[in-house]
């Protein structure tokens, strides 16, 4: 069974999660939670700038994320990525055309 009744000794531990405090471990828990959420982020900005229709989501994505930095105070800033090769803020999405049997 792959459960273990009470009465049963613990397994004993690996000598590498020994060595391990716990604050180390939390450190990397923290650390997975916050690379699990950045992955979300950019998923979840790629699509919605795809929705949109833009015609470089990626580049509308990375430019998002640049900016919320920049909101932050923290982390790179224009002149660190250089000249955007498209300014999103004089251009909106392009126009998503609807087939006439949706009209």
């Amino acid at each position: 069974s792959p459960f273990r009744r009470c009465e049963e000794p613990p397994m004993p531990l690996k000598s590498k999660e020994v060595s391990k405090s716990p604050r180390s471990r939390i450190s990397q828990l923290e650390a997975a939670n916050v690379r699990a959420a950045a992955q979300q982020t950019a998923d979840s900005l790629l699509l919605q700038f795809q929705r949109q229709g833009f015609a470089d989501p990626h580049h509308a994505a990375a430019q998002c994320l640049q900016r919320s930095l920049e909101l932050l105070g923290s982390g790179p800033t224009k002149e660190h990525f250089g000249p955007l090769k498209e300014d999103f803020s004089q251009r909106g999405p392009q126009a998503v055309v609807v087939p006439d049997e949706f009209k």
